[in-house]
């Protein structure tokens, strides 16, 4: 007489057993994670690498927000695209990064499996981080409002008003004297 699921009662090898148990499981993810750690640690980008790709960054930047106000969104397109593209090299770029770096600083801090850059100034003295190398790419986080390229007095004199409140006599305070509705007494 023949069984017709001869396959529960074969036996199994214990490699069969190990990997079909939690312990092999758990193998299994920490092997994983081990080589992906062993990865990351042989691929991160040198201080080097993430000097001359920050700076590379920071002139696309530059060159792409000189010109209008960049919102979040073209932020994140510009950094996302700047992984895989390089700026532009001009003699009125030199003079723009000379400016640059006059007001700003950018330190970078090698972590055991990361890189990241950070940058300073007087608007950011604890720093932001700006870029974060990992498995050999360096990702940048640049925002252009975070950059200062020059910089002037706040304000002309030093007991000059910020705020010059002026009110109207025939106007009453909290009525909006250009609304139509509102009628004087």
């Amino acid at each position: 007489m023949q069984q017709t699921d001869s396959k529960q009662f074969q036996k199994h090898s214990f490699a069969d057993l190990f990997l079909n148990s939690c312990l092999g499981k758990i193998a299994i993810i920490i092997g994983i994670t081990a080589i992906i750690l062993v990865v990351a640690k042989v691929t991160v980008p040198s201080k080097a690498k993430m000097e001359m790709e920050i700076e590379d960054d920071i002139r696309e930047c530059i060159e792409q927000c000189q010109a209008k106000d960049a919102d979040k969104s073209d932020d994140l397109v510009r950094n996302t695209m700047s992984v895989f593209t390089h700026a532009d090299k001009n003699s009125e770029d030199e003079e723009t990064m000379d400016m640059f770096w006059e007001h700003n600083s950018i330190e970078i801090y090698r972590h055991m499996f990361f890189s990241t850059a950070y940058l300073r100034n007087n608007a950011i003295p604890n720093g932001k981080r700006v870029g974060l190398g990992v498995f050999g790419l360096v990702i940048p986080m640049l925002d252009y409002s975070d950059f200062i390229m020059r910089t002037g007095p706040i304000r002309k004199e030093y007991n000059q008003r910020i705020i010059q409140n002026e009110f109207s006599v025939d106007v009453e305070p909290g009525m909006d004297p250009d609304d139509d509705s509102y009628e004087q007494y």
